[in-house]
């Protein structure tokens, strides 16, 4: 017996961008975080032994699902669900990507900066970096470098680098220092994070961050900090699992490491009588699921959030 928690992203009908699935589940032998775009912009009607929970999905926004079987395990929910979706893991969701025009401004615009900061006779000896704060942020906003970044030759080092995916320093590559915050507002979609609904014990929000669900808690004296990295999403499945359907609020608080907590909590005993017990109301049609999210049936309520980005710890 398992359960599946599924996040559906959906468009604006004028836009572009596709519709977004997002699936997690716990999972001792892999982690199962897998991406797909939904046949007709709703979540799939599974049926046979898998149940889930009844959404309502018509307006753009952020929903939430839960498939629960007695019988099968969460792999094979997975692949039951992600029948016939195009698998957005092998083909790129194209809102993971910059604006061509916007991405050649900034482009020429770092190239500039670089420019002018070599120098002939130091070259083969110091690495150059453009200081954020220095650059334009009309011709390149936060969100387009952490974007080039992800799949361009953009390096970012420096106190605020931990919103931005890390990687090897190349000596072809642009450098940028982080040496600016910005408001956590800048950088997510939309604008918008989705509180838990223990917030006022953990302070742990859910926000679409270049195409993907990631996790940020809010510290009083630190800022925002990730507790999802950018480009290591396939490796958070069971923690945005277990932000959905945990009962553990104060484990968000942990100054160990998050994750082994989180996988331990998954594999005990105690664990499997609390998801039997979600499974249960799953597959009786109740609608007294626990939900650690603040939702309207089904559909995740938007909050702007207060405060800049956090130094890395």
């Amino acid at each position: 017996m398992a359960c599946v928690v599924a996040f559906l992203l959906k468009s604006w009908i004028r836009t572009t961008l596709v519709d977004q699935i997002t699936l997690v589940a716990n999972n001792a032998q892999e982690s199962i975080y897998e991406m797909y775009e939904p046949r007709d912009g709703k979540f799939p009607k599974v049926g046979g032994d898998i149940q889930m929970t009844n959404v309502d999905v018509s307006a753009s926004g952020t929903y939430i699902s839960v498939y629960c079987s007695k019988t099968l395990k969460s792999r094979d929910i997975v692949n039951k669900i992600s029948r016939g979706m195009v698998d957005l893991n092998i083909q790129p969701n194209n809102r993971l990507f910059p604006d061509s025009e916007q991405f050649h401004l900034c482009l020429e615009s770092l190239a500039d900066m670089d420019k002018k900061l070599c120098n002939p006779y130091l070259l083969n000896v110091f690495k150059r970096y453009i200081s954020w704060s220095k650059i334009n942020i009309f011709i390149c906003p936060p969100e387009i470098i952490v974007r080039m970044a992800l799949h361009y030759g953009i390096t970012v080092v420096g106190k605020y680098q931990n919103f931005v995916p890390t990687k090897k320093e190349r000596k072809k590559d642009l450098s940028i220092n982080a040496d600016k915050q910005f408001k956590i507002s800048e950088l997510v979609q939309d604008r918008f994070v989705f509180r838990g609904k223990n917030w006022s014990v953990n302070s742990v929000a859910l926000a679409w961050y270049h195409g993907h669900p990631h996790l940020f808690q809010w510290k009083d004296d630190h800022g925002w900090l990730p507790l999802t990295r950018i480009s290591q999403e396939h490796e958070y499945g069971a923690l945005l699992f277990y932000y959905v359907l945990g009962n553990d609020h104060e484990i968000w608080n942990s100054r160990n490491s998050l994750s082994t907590e989180i996988n331990s909590i998954l594999e005990s005993v105690q664990w499997q009588e609390h998801e039997k017990h979600i499974i249960d109301l799953v597959v009786s049609g109740s609608a007294e699921v626990p939900l650690k999210v603040v939702d309207d049936l089904g559909k995740l309520k938007p909050t702007a959030p207060f405060g800049l980005i956090g130094e890395k710890l």
